[in-house]
């Protein structure tokens, strides 16, 4: 309502006057102004009654400044009054701006969409929260009460981060107004499209009235209050994919119009980089119309330059005409909202086929090319509407295409080794894609056979391949020197490539085919370095190599002799020994002995002498090394070996587990094999027994790909015992027993209840032999509380069955007990025994405070027994207080009051009134607290 009325009634002036206006003329007026306030208000309300749903969006359009151009897109009811031709837009900088309407298009359903677009320049880098907010949604929706008074707010976020980039946030192509049936599920997908290439995710928000402020009594579609049940009978669902952005509705229990609201976040690089808020309107109708039903291609990878076609087909079970639609940014049309990157459009072409009624055919077909990879699949939302009679609603059904497009394999890889520096040359053919940005290289050692699944680019960790470079897209040629170091003679290095295309989009192309070479070596080859004792001290291993290969004979002149040497480890030269002398030409095996193979590993070199020059030296290969985890009833082996040739050969992918129950003394027999092709030296024996130890080894196999080697290389690992896991408790122990404090047999005037002697309580249990449980206990847990209500403390852990607890002034208390074995399980508690104090304290009814050493002071008798405190006042026989004082003072429970008051002055002969508050050490706190009261007389010669 207009404001400047109401002030215009408020200095309304009185007017001087000859006449007057009569109460019925008064109540006229009066009625006339109501009447005018009434229209003013309802026109006002009417004009606010007509949002139905909304998007905003963001885009920056300058590389050099902050500046982004800002879109609202508004969906309003044709039935209500007219879009507002401006609205108010918060920039979350703490400035507003009216901005004025630049387009309204009618998108059917009685729907207008509204475009309203303005720029701003953002002060900094930082998180901006934009919001529109209207003020009126349109009436009469289920979910929202009150829906006509309520305000319709979108908010999206966006990040200025520079090192990101330019951003534009993700558009939502298919409109958010849609017919849904009570009954039958309905289907929504908004399109998504983010031209920078971004990952979107989907999640369900409240609809919002204010900045940050949801709507109040909101209720989600699937609330049960709404009715119905899903397709196959279960509870109604409404569920939003976060990957696909599905929104099903399974399904809608009653008519009316609903709203839902929902982000699409947009991650780049793992970081949140802004959230685009979608507010859209449901409205389900009651007619016998069924939603056609969409058939479309499956997912699919592709090509770049390949031609992609695929045919989609919409039935409609009622036999009514079938309109075919479809949003994506890969269509011309759709870069009127927003400029995607230069590309080769796609088509959209309905067939027609149509009448009959009742099924209609479109074809897609899209010629890709390398601007269009990247990491995130294109969507293509297809939409099928049918038209029933007119007195039913239209219904869709909509499904979405997801398109990757990946860069081809590079071309023609090809390797040349260098025997001088021992390095080798790789090139390629030109990469066909020159939008990419980088060529990645990769090298592993022996061949891997790698055929990649659709949509599998790069290369997969299993592979065993290593990267060592990138060269920028231009550059074809790449030497692997390894750093300068050289590459080994006698390995085999196979390597592969594949592109990189630029972020944010980002995107992979397939990895080249295999190429392998061996740098030839006038060495020996090592082909076993094999455990064959396990021992700290007198294990062995058993080392063979074969005759040089490659050797020239003229160049290099007979005798042929070898050196062995070891060393410590894995590689390396720890402890670098030579073994055996000189070996003859055909002497090429040795049984390494008096090591300790059960903690080490060992590796070993050949050098070859020709005519006793040295020549060469093989490759360093080491032992098999084995460890093994224990876990609960199952144990995890995993092993590794630094060698030269390849263990995970395609042809000889199986290496074999052995294993020993060293309970029954048998011999170790083949267990398992595992398939290490994907480079996984690991295996899971499960189902073993508790306190049982197994004993394993395993045999790998491998191979050097070398015409005149051996093959394949078997190789076995120390031996290695565990004893699995065991989570079994042990029975808990069957009684406790508590020598018990008897009250009646004790005698008070002992000396021990005066002074701070430990008492102690003797605890003693017994096992539980049930064959029922687990009967091994290495040792016992004792819990104690000191009161009935307090919770049990760890105690001690003993491996006796006897325990003294020693405490001071004090037995009360409560004890369990439990047994633990070796693993550490511990039983149930055992039955729970108490003792409690025997409570004395007892006082006197004359004292005689002269100096003679003999009752000269108020004070216990006997001796009090367990007293924890005492709180004492003596009043004179006018009742005054002579004396107090608490045994917290002075640590006195026997009271000793000498007969002089709190001033030092002696009191006279008399009686006087006490009142003692005793509290003991009990088990039960009820019991803790005595009250004495009486007289005693002080008597003084």
């Amino acid at each position: 309502m207009n404001k400047d009325f109401f002030y215009n009634l408020k200095n309304i002036k009185p007017i001087k006057s000859n006449f007057f206006i009569s109460a019925s003329a008064s109540k006229l007026i009066f009625s006339i102004l109501l009447c005018f306030l009434c229209l003013t208000f309802l026109s006002q309300n009417a004009h606010a009654t007509h949002v139905r749903a909304g998007d905003l969006t963001a885009k920056r359009i300058s590389d050099i400044s902050l500046t982004y151009e800002i879109t609202a897109i508004i969906y309003t009811d044709d039935g209500g009054v007219p879009p507002d031709p401006e609205i108010e837009f918060d920039f979350g900088t703490g400035e507003t701006r009216m901005v004025t309407r630049l387009s309204g298009v009618s998108i059917g359903n009685s729907t207008t969409r509204n475009t309203y677009t303005t720029t701003y320049t953002f002060p900094g880098a930082g998180e901006y929260n934009i919001s529109v907010a209207i003020r009126n949604r349109n009436e009469n929706i289920v979910n929202i009460p009150n829906s006509v008074n309520t305000a319709f707010h979108i908010q999206s976020t966006f990040l200025i981060n520079p090192f990101l980039g330019l951003n534009r946030s993700p558009v939502l192509l298919v409109p958010p107004i849609d017919f849904a049936r009570v009954g039958e599920k309905f289907i929504h997908n908004p399109g998504a499209y983010d031209a920078d290439g971004d990952s979107l995710a989907y999640i369900f928000v409240t609809p919002k009235r204010a900045i940050n402020t949801p709507v109040e009594g909101f209720s989600l579609l699937d609330d049960p209050s709404f009715g119905g049940e899903s397709e196959d009978g279960g509870a109604t669902t409404a569920t939003l994919d976060p990957i696909t952005g599905d929104l099903i509705w399974d399904t809608p229990g009653r008519t009316g119009q609903f709203n839902v609201a929902f982000i699409v976040q947009e991650w780049r690089e793992g970081i949140l980089i802004g959230q685009v808020n979608r507010d859209m309107q449901i409205i389900v109708r009651d007619n016998p119309n069924k939603r056609p039903i969409l058939e479309i291609p499956q997912d699919t990878c592709v090509t770049a330059g390949a031609f992609l076609r695929g045919t989609i087909t919409a039935t409609d079970p009622d036999d009514d005409f079938v309109n075919l639609f479809a949003y994506s940014a890969l269509f011309e049309e759709s870069q009127q909202l927003e400029p995607v990157p230069p590309r080769n459009y796609a088509n959209f072409e309905v067939s027609g086929i149509q009448p009959p009624n009742g099924k209609e055919e479109a074809i897609f077909d899209w010629q890709t090319v390398c601007e269009d990879v990247r990491l995130q699949p294109y969507e293509v939302t297809f939409k099928a509407e049918d038209q029933p009679n007119p007195n039913s609603d239209k219904l869709v059904d909509l499904k979405t295409w997801r398109i990757r497009v990946v860069g081809p394999k590079p071309d023609t890889l090809i390797a040349e080794v260098n025997t001088i520096d021992n390095s080798i040359s790789l090139s390629w053919f030109s990469y066909q894609c020159t939008n990419a940005s980088e060529m990645t290289i990769w090298r592993r050692t022996g061949s891997f056979e790698f055929n990649p699944d659709t949509c599998e680019t790069g290369l997969p960790a299993y592979t065993g391949y290593t990267q060592i470079g990138t060269n920028e897209i231009g550059n074809i040629f790449y030497l692997d020197d390894n750093d300068g170091e050289g590459l080994e003679r006698g390995k085999t290095y196979c390597y592969r490539i594949f592109a990189k295309f630029p972020n944010p989009a980002g995107g992979e192309s397939y990895v080249s085919e295999e190429v392998c070479v061996t740098i030839p070596t006038n060495a020996p080859y090592i082909t076993k370095v094999s455990v064959e004792e396990t021992d700290t001290e007198n294990g062995e291993i058993q080392v063979e190599w074969s005759k040089p290969l490659d050797l020239v004979e003229e160049e290099f002149p007979r005798p042929y002799e070898y050196e062995l040497f070891r060393a410590d480890g894995f590689a390396g030269t720890q402890n670098y020994t030579q073994l055996g002398g000189r070996f003859a030409e055909n002497d090429t095996t040795f049984r390494d002995t008096n090591l300790n193979t059960e903690e080490e590993v060992y590796n070993y070199r050949v050098l070859f002498y020709s005519n006793n020059d040295l020549v060469d030296s093989s490759a360093v290969a080491s032992s098999v090394r084995l460890s093994a985890t224990p876990l609960v009833n199952a144990a995890t082996l995993n092993w590794t070996a630094t060698v030269p040739w390849n263990n995970t050969d395609g042809r000889f992918p199986q290496h074999y587990i052995y294993r020993q129950t060293a309970a029954d003394g048998t011999d170790f027999v083949l267990l398992d094999s595992i398939n290490v092709f994907s480079g996984t030296f690991s295996y899971t024996d499960t189902e073993l027994l508790d306190k049982v130890e197994y004993c394993y080894f395993v045999t790998t196999q491998g191979s050097y790909n070398k015409e005149g080697l051996p093959e394949p290389l078997l190789n076995k690992s120390q031996k290695v015992c565990i004893v699995s896991l065991d989570e079994t408790p042990p029975c808990s122990p069957t009684t406790l027993f508590l020598d018990s404090l008897i009250c009646e047999t004790i005698n008070f005037e002992d000396p021990i209840y005066c002074s701070d002697s430990l008492f102690r309580n003797n605890l003693r249990w017994q096992n539980d032999y049930s064959p029922d449980c687990d009967l091994e206990v290495s040792s016992y847990n004792l819990y104690f509380k000191a009161q009935i209500d307090d919770s049990l403390q760890f105690l001690v852990n003993t491996t006796d069955t006897t325990y003294s607890h020693e405490q001071v002034r004090s037995v009360a208390g409560c004890y369990v007990v439990t047994a633990v074995d070796a693993a550490g399980n511990e039983s149930m508690f055992s039955n729970q025994v108490c003792n409690d104090n025997c409570p004395n304290y007892e006082l006197p009814n004359v004292f005689t405070p002269n100096g003679d050493g003999i009752n000269d002071t108020f004070r216990a008798l006997d001796c009090p027994a367990f007293v924890k405190n005492v709180e004492t006042k003596i009043y004179s026989r006018w009742e005054q207080l002579v004396f107090e004082t608490t045994s917290q003072e002075d640590n006195n429970v026997f009271i000793d009051w000498n007969g002089e008051n709190d001033n030092g002055k002696e009191m006279p002969s008399g009686m006087y009134y006490f009142q003692v508050k005793v509290t003991f050490n009990r088990l039960h706190p009820t019991d803790e607290v005595l009250i004495l009261k009486g007289w005693v007389s002080l008597l003084r010669e």
